[in-house]
């Protein structure tokens, strides 16, 4: 990014103007464009006064904080005196401001020196017209390009679809005087409506083990899971579904419904389910856990 000057600009009055105000007005305008490095002069003068080199110090900060390895620095004088005369004092106006540079710290190799003498005003005006706002130096700074902000880490890709998944089922039947074990193995469809909600339909056979009646049973429901953002590769979900199950042999059961948590970690997905059974006491449920390999998704 090219820094350049900016002239002040804004009205003074008629009357005659000290250089504290027209350097005020000068630091205004820097503050607006946050680029501009002005050094204002007295009348006839190649001198630089205390209030205007601390402009210089800045320019010199400036370019020793941020590496700076050009600069530029153009003389500039009002139209009162010939235009010979004023010629030179721009020139000496623009040696000054280098000669206080070096003395700063920026080697003579970086600053580039030009003057305009009269022909280049930040006012204009007829000739031999006293003008403070003329009578100027101006810096200007080439900064090193920014770097480019660095590309924010890549997010991965939700699927959205139907996804299929299966695996082990296994659980325990908390009713009072069967309690019981159930192993067999389910298969899940899952429908991502956003990258956070699912909805499932899942169904599951198993083994009813330890019952009063051994025999075959089943599970089948419909559910919906919040799904939170990744991380650490691991995405928590919550949710809650409800259908019907088959608890033995004898066909016992009911429907259900109950909460569920559970991680997804890439294609394999684990969870905890606790069902409530028609008909039972709520502490009279079934309580499973599922683990499923995501096989297919479209």
């Amino acid at each position: 990014m090219r820094f350049t000057t900016l002239a002040a600009t804004a009205a003074l009055a008629v009357a005659p103007v000290g250089l504290a105000s027209v350097a005020a007005i000068g630091l205004a305008a820097q503050a607006q464009a946050q680029a501009s490095h002005t050094v204002f002069f007295a009348l006839d003068s190649s001198r630089i006064d205390a209030e205007n080199m601390a402009i210089v110090e800045r320019a010199a900060a400036e370019f020793a904080a941020t590496g700076t390895t050009a600069v530029s620095i153009v003389g500039h004088t009002d139209t009162t005196g010939s235009r010979e005369h004023n010629m030179r004092l721009s020139q000496r106006r623009a040696e000054s401001v280098a000669s206080a540079l070096a003395a700063r710290g920026v080697p003579a190799d970086a600053v580039t020196l030009a003057w305009r003498g009269q022909d280049d005003l930040a006012v204009p005006t007829a000739d031999n017209v006293l003008e403070p706002r003329n009578r100027r130096a101006e810096i200007t700074i080439d900064m090193p390009a920014a770097a480019p902000a660095p590309a924010p880490a890549p997010v991965a890709a939700v699927p959205l679809g139907v996804t299929l998944g299966a695996g082990p089922f296994i659980g325990y039947n908390l009713e009072n005087g069967d309690n019981s074990w159930l192993l067999g193995g389910q298969i899940i469809a899952r429908y991502a409506v956003t990258p956070n909600v699912d909805l499932t339909g899942e169904g599951a056979v198993f083994y009813n083990t330890d019952a009063n009646d051994d025999g075959w049973g089943g599970r089948i429901a419909a559910g919906a899971d919040y799904v939170f953002n990744e991380v650490s590769g691991v995405r928590p979900f919550v949710g809650a579904s409800g259908g019907h199950m088959w608890i033995d042999g004898s066909g016992t059961g009911g429907f259900l419904g109950g909460p569920r948590i559970g991680v997804k970690a890439g294609d394999i997905e684990a969870r905890v389910q606790y069902d409530f059974v028609e008909s039972r006491s709520a502490d009279e449920g079934v309580i499973s856990l599922s683990v499923n390999y995501n096989f297919f998704t479209f």
